[in-house]
């Protein structure tokens, strides 16, 4: 999320591609995350339920406040 606005909403898709055995993730704000092929393709399954969920919701644009990782 945006560090000034973490009610920001980015309507961007994020940038992958891999090197050798990794794969890389670009996003805003610099983001860049290299993770397995594994973590990557559960983290695809987990982005389109969140993005399903989303889509059906009738909550908030944006979390109130930055989401804690654990």
């Amino acid at each position: 999320m945006n560090k000034q606005d973490p009610g920001h909403l980015y309507n961007e898709p994020l940038r992958t591609t891999h090197v050798g055995k990794a794969v890389v993730i670009l996003g805003p704000d610099a983001v860049a995350i290299s993770m397995t092929p594994e973590a990557a393709r559960d983290s695809a399954r987990l982005l389109i339920e969140a993005a399903e969920q989303a889509e059906r919701s009738n909550g908030p644009d944006a979390p109130l406040m930055p989401i804690e990782q654990g």
